[in-house]
């Protein structure tokens, strides 16, 4: 058995607190030597270069130069034609008039061929008569009477009935062709109707006709003359199968 009385009392226990100790006087000076020594950074030195305004620089852009390209080469200059005699020249070239008219004693002073049903020709002007006043001259074509354009035939029929006329007229280009055969043919399909004013060309087949420049002869000219004579057409055909060198008078109209 024990009691409490019986047990020793346990010292009391010491509560020690610590006190930093106070700097070493050696070691404090120590320290303010280092701060002494410490060094601010280096301020930058101003020169004369940094002092200068800072300019951009741009880079020069190269001058283009466009050089035009070669012109393409020219195209091979053509054939030259064939040297013959034959030789074509334009007499009168082709126009268009209007004439206003009226018949004295029922007669307009001339007379008209319309044996192409496309081509109303005047094949004769009487001197001093009214279309010789107006100026009408042999081989124009009549186009419209009174405003209409008809047939040759129906043309012919409203000029015989009426007194006063506005005929629509056009004046033909007449070509002067010269040709020499030298042996070949003509070429030239021919109308030889003797009711006919001349000979109306059909087509061109070859021969001389076709060595001519182009246009010296075109479908429904009309040759009214051989060598400055008007005759009829089996007297033209007949020259111009003969002889060997011609002169032909030809008329073109806008057909």
């Amino acid at each position: 058995m024990w009691c409490a009385c019986c047990v020793n009392e346990a010292p009391a226990e010491e509560v020690v607190t610590a006190v930093p100790a106070p700097p070493d006087a050696k070691e404090e000076e120590t320290m303010e030597l280092r701060a002494a020594f410490v060094q601010e950074p280096a301020k930058p030195l101003k020169t004369e270069e940094s002092s200068m305004p800072e300019v951009e620089a741009k880079a020069e852009t190269p001058e283009i130069k466009v050089v035009p390209a070669p012109p393409p080469p020219a195209p091979p200059a053509p054939p030259a034609p064939k040297q013959t005699d034959s030789a074509l020249s334009v007499r009168q070239p082709a126009e268009s008039y209007v004439v206003k008219v009226s018949k004295e004693g029922g007669k307009l002073g001339g007379g008209l061929d319309p044996s192409q049903e496309d081509c109303c020709v005047v094949r004769r002007v009487d001197l001093g008569g009214v279309l010789d006043k107006k100026g009408v001259r042999v081989y124009d074509r009549v186009l419209k009477v009174n405003g209409e354009a008809k047939k040759s035939a129906e043309l012919v029929r409203r000029i015989k009935e009426a007194n006063d006329l506005e005929l629509y007229m056009e004046r033909p280009k007449i070509k002067e062709v010269l040709m020499k055969k030298d042996g070949k043919k003509v070429g030239l399909r021919l109308n030889s109707d003797d009711e006919c004013l001349g000979l109306i060309v059909k087509e061109v087949t070859g021969g001389v006709a076709a060595d001519m420049p182009k246009g010296t002869f075109e479908p429904k000219d009309r040759i009214v003359e051989i060598n400055g004579q008007s005759l009829k057409a089996a007297d033209m055909l007949k020259r111009i199968s003969e002889w060997d060198k011609i002169s032909l008078t030809v008329c073109s109209y806008s057909l």
